[in-house]
């Protein structure tokens, strides 16, 4: 069904037919020609105007997929939903991001996607990136800070992601929110979320948020 949906969709857009038939496509050269940058250069990352900046960022929040919001204990006592989160707007507020995938610079952005060199990483804008700018942006006084949660140096649950940092469970008990990302639910970073469960820091953990991330249409 996936694939169905996914060819499907790729055959509307024109990608089997010859790119002079394509409407979407013809527009988009005569557009960039107007800017000025056609033939473009990837290393300028032409492409990446605000209008279709702000079009990715309008797609990306629509494929959020909230799978449960469980009522919580916070830090002061109150209870309440986990989301959105309840960030004061002055005072004392710590939040950890943990995860390689929340602060990696070099992500992966999906199939047939086009980085466009450091100019158009320059647009990118991390998990973490993310999550401080919005809680700090509420409360400026804030503190958010990344871990990446395990000692390994790669950059897979295969060879990362086996031994926990003491350091990330010591920091995690002490914050308001904890913030874990981790890459496909059902497949390598499983364990990752498992070794975390399973670790000193759940027994006296602080509400916590569990990102997870899939491609490829599935």
């Amino acid at each position: 069904m996936s694939a169905t949906r996914l060819f499907t969709n790729r055959m509307k857009l024109g990608e089997f037919d010859p790119n002079s038939t394509v409407p979407w496509l013809t527009q988009a050269v005569a557009r960039d020609q107007s800017y000025g940058v056609y033939p473009w250069n990837n290393a300028t990352a032409p492409t990446q105007t605000s209008a279709r900046l702000a079009l990715a960022r309008k797609s990306a929040d629509a494929s959020l997929v909230l799978l449960k919001n469980a009522t919580t204990t916070r830090k002061d006592g109150s209870s309440g939903k986990l989301l959105p989160l309840s960030v004061p707007a002055s005072g004392d507020f710590k939040v950890l991001v943990l995860g390689s995938y929340a602060n990696n610079p070099n992500f992966y952005l999906g199939g047939y996607s086009a980085i466009q060199s450091a100019t158009g990483q320059a647009n990118e804008v991390t998990p973490y990136a993310g999550v401080k700018s919005a809680i700090q942006a509420i409360n400026p006084s804030a503190q958010v800070d990344y871990l990446k949660g395990f000692t390994g140096t790669g950059t897979n649950a295969g060879n990362c992601c086996t031994t926990i940092d003491p350091a990330a469970v010591a920091a995690a008990s002490s914050r308001s929110v904890l913030n874990v990302w981790s890459g496909h639910p059902t497949l390598s970073h499983m364990p990752w979320c498992a070794c975390w469960h399973a670790s000193p820091v759940s027994a006296s953990r602080p509400p916590t948020c569990l990102c997870t991330r899939c491609c490829c249409g599935t």
